[in-house]
């Protein structure tokens, strides 16, 4: 469940922090030397970045959505929401009136 995984990548504080503390992103950074695709991430203390684990949340949400209790109708849900409406549209601008 959602709660364990909190409580396991909670309980060793030192490996969490490092996790965060990786540079993920590709883009350059204002007053930070240049650092080439060839080297090893290394850790920045001026950065924290934790996109691994609530992408991680994300799947274990929607996975948990498609294989519970009620997946058919959620996705079924999700699908009527995409779903084109039958809009009139000479109606608008005063070209139809209501009743």
């Amino acid at each position: 469940t959602v709660l364990q995984l909190i409580d396991e990548t909670l309980a060793d504080h030192t490996k969490l922090l490092a996790r965060t503390q990786i540079r993920r992103s590709k883009g350059a950074r204002i007053d930070a030397p240049e650092v080439s695709d060839d080297e090893a991430p290394q850790e920045d203390p001026n950065i924290f970045d934790d996109t691994d684990f609530y992408q991680q949340m994300l799947r274990d949400v929607i996975d948990s959505k498609r294989n519970g209790a009620g997946g058919d109708d959620w996705m079924a849900a999700q699908k009527q929401k995409k779903a084109k409406k039958k809009v009139d549209t000479k109606a608008s601008k005063g070209r139809k009136l209501r009743c």
